[in-house]
């Protein structure tokens, strides 16, 4: 979350506040995961301002909002088209780096009660201002 803030980027990149809210946002993600909210310790959460690959080609390159390299330690997730780090694919990437599940496998990807609790868990800690309309666009699977 360092570095220069792109003139065309999302205002909450900029907010002095912007390490205690994406640490709010991760650590209640990771609750409704089922973890303790510090199970995320450790790792880097990087808001990009461009699109990103995380390695991948063709069409699914390019839908590509959120990146987890838990050998690394990574999570990429892209701030563009977010009004707050709630309405980004954190909760989704949270899922890869603790469930450790690339492929979708555990039941809750798909599970509309599971999303609802996510979505309610984000609310919780975004700015009233916080538009989270394509929470479910950006977090849960599809199956293509």
């Amino acid at each position: 979350m360092g570095g220069p803030i792109a003139p065309y980027a999302p205002d909450y990149l900029s907010a002095p506040d912007l390490e205690e809210r994406v640490s709010a946002a991760a650590g209640g993600a990771a609750e409704v995961w089922g973890a303790s909210a510090r199970a995320l310790d450790g790792y880097q959460l990087v808001l990009e301002q461009r699109p990103f690959d995380c390695g991948r080609t063709g069409v699914e390159a390019d839908r590509i909002v959120g990146c987890t390299w838990r050998a690394g330690r990574v999570i990429q997730v892209l701030a563009l088209g977010s009004a707050c780090p709630e309405a980004t694919a954190i909760a989704h990437e949270v899922g890869h780096a603790l469930l450790g599940d690339d492929d979708h496998r555990d039941p809750r990807w798909r599970d509309r009660s599971f999303w609802t609790r996510m979505l309610t868990a984000m609310r919780a800690t975004a700015h009233p201002d916080c538009s989270l309309d394509d929470f479910e666009d950006l977090n849960e699977p599809r199956d293509d």
